[in-house]
C-alpha cells in the first residue's frame, strides 16, 4: 500500500495529477522524421496513439526502451495502435545520434522528432513522458507503470 500511495505522490509531482489518466485537447504540433517526412495533427485523428519522450542523454529512458519495445510488439503491430518514441533533441545533441541509439539497441518502433515548442505545448517536463492520444484528445500521460492499462481500455 505504502509503495502504490508513493507512485502516486511522484505522479503528481512529475505529471501534475495522480492517475495520469487525463483528458485534454490536443495542441496543434508537427513531428518529422530521419526523413523530414512530418506528421501532424491530422495524421493522428481516430487513431490510438502512443508516444514516449526522450532525449539520447536519459539513461532513465534508454533503460525503459526495452519495455515500449515490447508493448510495441503486442499492441503496434496490430494495426490498431501506432507508437512513436519522439526524440527531442538536447544542447550538442544531434539526430543521428537518437537514431545510432534505436539501432544499436535493434528496437523497431518509429522515430520521430520534436523541437522544445512542441513538447511545452504538450505539456512534456520531465522524461521519459508517455502520451496516448485518442479522439483528438490527449488520455494519459505519465510514466509506463499505467501505459498498458490505458491502452487496453482504448482498444475496447
Amino acid at each position: 500500500v505504502m509503495l502504490v500511495g508513493y507512485q502516486l505522490w511522484l505522479n503528481k509531482i512529475s505529471f501534475d495529477n495522480y492517475f495520469c489518466s487525463v483528458n485534454e485537447p490536443l495542441p496543434a504540433f508537427v513531428f518529422t522524421d530521419a526523413n523530414n517526412n512530418t506528421f501532424a495533427n491530422q495524421d493522428f485523428v481516430d487513431k490510438i496513439v502512443v508516444l514516449d519522450f526522450w532525449f539520447t542523454g536519459c539513461g532513465y529512458c534508454i533503460n525503459e526502451m526495452p519495455e515500449y519495445q515490447k508493448l510495441f510488439d503486442k499492441y503496434g503491430r496490430t494495426g490498431k495502435v501506432l507508437f512513436y518514441s519522439v526524440n527531442k533533441p538536447s544542447r550538442g545533441d544531434t539526430l543521428g545520434q537518437a537514431r545510432n541509439l534505436i539501432n544499436k539497441y535493434h528496437f523497431t518502433f518509429p522515430l520521430l522528432f520534436v523541437t522544445d515548442d512542441v513538447t511545452r505545448s504538450l505539456g512534456i517536463r520531465y522524461y521519459p513522458t508517455y502520451l496516448v492520444l485518442s479522439k483528438d484528445r490527449v488520455i494519459y500521460r505519465g510514466g509506463k507503470d499505467g501505459l498498458e492499462k490505458i491502452i487496453k481500455a482504448s482498444l475496447k
